[in-house]
């Protein structure tokens, strides 16, 4: 009878311990998210010039004319999981040799319209509300437009949002108005000491650049956080694995880091 006593004894304590134990690691699991909430993100995407002449439509976003950065932004991105249902992308291309751009907007406005490059300051302060940050990805003429955007007294006074600027292989609409003039060829030079020390000390700028364009290249820009140099040419650049890596991981690098 004390066999059985002491048998049952063991059982007893054995299916304590092993429901609590089961409690235990059902609340941990519960209580740890699969991953930390991402702030709400303006994305703000520049194409070149000439870029609104894409011939393709986005597979991604209806109504986009898929140039290559679309492209590269959206199969790198978003396949990082960076996008979420909170964010928002505003898609902007230059037209040929011209101040006018168009813009689509992802959330109040998924269609291409016509924007003057004057106008983008207004549009990215309207929909900067709300958002935790502000994300700016230009390239060629769009690099240099990012860069006066992120570097603009206007947002400076009115928004809020901290700045996270990405310049891909940037060239000067000023330096170079035209193709095979010699502003053409490295990074742009018509920024003040002063706008050059507001991107440096409030926004965090990473610049990538190639210098093997036989017209259009870009170079290194000593105010910017990080350089990366890559084998490439001004076009293929704005898909290049190794410029979406490093914009991924400037974006949010324990996040990237994982996915790979």
């Amino acid at each position: 009878m004390s066999n059985i006593k002491r048998v049952l004894t063991q059982a007893l304590t054995l299916l304590t311990l092993c429901t609590i134990t089961q409690f235990w690691a059902a609340k941990v699991l519960a209580d740890a998210p699969a991953r930390p909430p991402l702030p709400p993100t303006l994305y703000v995407v520049i194409g070149g010039n000439g870029s609104c002449m894409a011939p393709g439509v986005s597979s991604v976003f209806p109504d986009l004319q898929d140039n290559e950065l679309f492209r590269g932004f959206t199969s790198n991105i978003a396949a990082a999981g960076l996008l979420t249902a909170n964010d928002n992308v505003l898609f902007t291309c230059y037209e040929w040799l011209s101040p006018m751009m168009r813009l689509y907007d992802a959330r109040y406005q998924p269609v291409m319209v016509p924007l003057h490059e004057a106008q983008l300051d207004e549009v990215v302060l309207s929909r900067s509300a709300n958002m935790s940050r502000v994300v700016i990805i230009g390239h060629s003429y769009g690099g240099w437009r990012a860069m006066k955007l992120a570097a603009s007294p206007f947002l400076a006074a009115y928004m809020r949002a901290p700045i996270t600027l990405v310049s891909i292989d940037a060239v000067s609409k000023v330096n170079c108005p035209r193709l095979r003039e010699p502003g053409c060829r490295g990074a742009p030079s018509d920024f003040s000491p002063e706008e050059s020390g507001y991107l440096n000390t409030k926004t965090r700028w990473l610049n990538a650049y190639q210098t093997r364009g036989v017209l259009l290249n870009s170079g290194m820009l000593t105010a910017a956080h990080a350089n990366v140099e890559v084998v490439s040419n001004h076009i293929a650049i704005q898909t290049d694995r190794t410029v979406w890596n490093a914009t991924c991981e400037w974006i949010h690098p324990k996040l990237c880091q994982a996915a790979r």
